[in-house]
């Protein structure tokens, strides 16, 4: 949980640490962040978002840009909203790498080839059960997303 601060702060400060790639939209990373502060700052008295409300905030705030949202605008903010859980995996991976022992190392490697294999299970299954073309391709953009969301929110709780 002292990295969960440490994220926050991360995000507050709009420190290098956590780089998001150039977005096209400008709503997706503040939302995010917006999101899980309040989420990280839920306090003793419940009220506010846990971390898992947070997914899929961005990409829909991305929608919501848009006055017709089409599969491709989907598809697109879904993609963006991934490219920040990444960047938050990438950031968790990182201060996990300066903080754990040798064994802790060995079993986090282990954690994320058995994440991948998931999330490109997963995903797969998605795409092959999907009857209809037209929204296979919104299906696929939101599990990889909805996958990469819960592995970063799995990292920031892992402490």
């Amino acid at each position: 949980m002292i990295r969960f601060a440490a994220f926050v702060c991360a995000l507050l400060l709009a420190t290098p640490a956590l780089a998001v790639p150039k977005l096209e939209s400008s709503v997706i990373e503040p939302t995010l962040e917006q999101c899980l502060t309040a989420a990280a700052t839920r306090g003793d008295n419940q009220s506010g978002p846990v971390l898992t409300d947070c997914i899929s905030a961005g990409s829909n705030a991305c929608q919501n840009e848009d006055t017709s949202p089409s599969s491709s605008v989907i598809i697109r903010c879904d993609g963006e909203e991934l490219m920040f859980w990444q960047s938050l995996i990438a950031f968790e991976t990182d201060q996990l790498h300066k903080s754990l022992k040798p064994q802790g190392l060995l079993a986090l490697r282990a954690s994320e080839k058995a994440w991948t294999a998931w999330k490109d299970a997963r995903c797969d299954f998605v795409r092959k059960s999907e009857t209809d073309a037209k929204t296979m391709g919104v299906d696929v953009s939101y599990c990889l997303m909805e996958t990469t969301a819960l592995r970063a929110i799995d990292l920031l709780i892992a402490l």
